[in-house]
């Protein structure tokens, strides 16, 4: 495959947002590749739902940078970067950060209110579809805000036959005042609460800028058997081989994107997988996944009811604690351009260093914990965030910890 043709169905896949199967029912694997039934009508497919052409894509990238800077991109050794750093496709488009997918380039500004209005559907459905969107807005800095006529609304959604998508992130913001971003096709008044909730956090995760976590190319990505694919996409889908190369065996390339160590097979994004299709098997995902809530609260920083703690660089160690899966955050101002050291010792830890926002400059994990551990990496002036967590999420009892941050001599 060429440069431009993979770039081209980066660019394309980018802003599929179809759930592309039927809708859940229950988190248990199917049994078998045939064993999920063909859909009710066909999902988006390329082209239909995105901004198209030269003037609208650079339409499309001016106001996503207005709504957020973070979404701006540089030239970095003739490849493009967005500001922050994040890795992303051309002008600019989306990224795979270290856990999964996401449009770096297309991502609402933390902390906004995004208002929401039904352009029709039924009101028990509204009510299911607006209380299981609200679950995103409990892991990140985001809120939600459900209105009604006439007032206006970033998001609008509408209940069509002919699928599940969404517009990807901030392209909602570029769609006629008239039309909607977001498709429910099948959700209907007696559909089960699995179902609402795959479909619902689904799209409402493309809407945040999360695209499809198969997508994943780094170690333990998808790793398909075509004909089967080819076969089962073709049944159940109706889709040709080119829909079917396109939407589940093309990934991104490495060279456009940093990943993770693996992929996370329980994400909201996710792909059902049925047996004999692929490597892996997924069941129906119905709840966000720890790595999901990590994510997204990284992304969309600070996450609801976390308050960083102020480390002085240089200064005496500062006693913390975590328990379970909880996390601790604290903030740093590198003053100046340097190594900087940050150690940590008491409590088997994992501990992340972020620059502000999401880019994820380095990682450790204790083996020791009397021996600490340190992490380090080479920073501009800016603030900074270093996160840690306890690697037994099922400890019942609070792991105390001190924490320091020093610049290199």
């Amino acid at each position: 495959m060429t440069d431009t043709r993979a770039a081209s169905l980066a660019l394309v896949f980018l802003y599929f947002a179809a759930f592309p199967l039927p809708p859940a029912r229950g988190d248990n694997p199917p049994e078998g590749k045939n064993s999920i039934p063909a859909k009710k009508g066909m999902d988006c497919v390329y082209g239909l739902h995105r901004p198209t052409g030269a003037n609208a894509v650079k339409e499309a990238a001016k106001v996503a940078i207005a709504e957020n800077p973070e979404n701006e991109t540089r030239v970095d050794n003739g490849s493009a970067r967005s500001a922050k750093g994040d890795a992303i496709e051309g002008t600019p488009l989306g990224s795979l950060d270290e856990k999964g997918v996401i449009s770096t380039g297309r991502k609402w500004k933390p902390g906004r209110t995004i208002r929401i209005k039904f352009l029709g559907g039924h009101s028990l459905v509204r009510q299911k579809v607006e209380r299981h969107a609200m679950e995103w807005t409990k892991h990140a800095n985001i809120k939600f805000q459900f209105v009604g006529d006439p007032e206006p609304a970033e998001v609008r959604i509408d209940f069509q036959n002919g699928g599940s998508w969404s517009l990807l992130g901030t392209d909602a913001l570029t769609a006629p005042a008239y039309q909607s971003t977001m498709n429910f096709g099948w959700l209907e008044p007696g559909s089960d609460e699995p179902t609402y909730s795959s479909v619902v956090l689904h799209e409402f995760g493309h809407m945040l800028g999360l695209i499809h976590e198969h997508m994943f190319p780094g170690p333990g990505g998808v790793k398909f058997n075509r004909d089967a694919a080819q076969e089962y996409y073709g049944n159940t889908q109706g889709w040709t081989p080119e829909m079917v190369q396109q939407q589940v065996l093309d990934v991104y390339r490495e060279s456009d994107a940093a990943t993770t160590p693996r992929i996370d097979k329980d994400s909201i994004m996710m792909y059902p997988i049925p047996e004999g299709l692929a490597n892996i098997v997924v069941g129906w995902n119905t709840r966000l996944s720890p790595m999901d809530i990590e994510f997204i609260g990284r992304h969309y920083f600070p996450p609801p009811g976390l308050k960083p703690s102020l480390l002085s660089v240089g200064g005496d160690p500062t006693f913390g604690e975590v328990k379970g899966s909880q996390m601790a955050v604290y903030r740093f101002q590198a003053k100046e351009g340097g190594e900087y050291l940050v150690r940590v010792k008491d409590v088997p830890l994992e501990v992340q260093l972020l620059t502000e926002g999401s880019k994820l400059l380095t990682r450790g994990e204790s083996a020791d914990p009397q021996a600490g551990l340190t992490v380090g990496a080479r920073l501009r002036p800016g603030e900074y965030t270093v996160r840690l967590r306890s690697k037994d999420s099922n400890a019942a009892d609070s792991g105390q910890f001190e924490i320091s941050v020093k610049k290199a001599d």
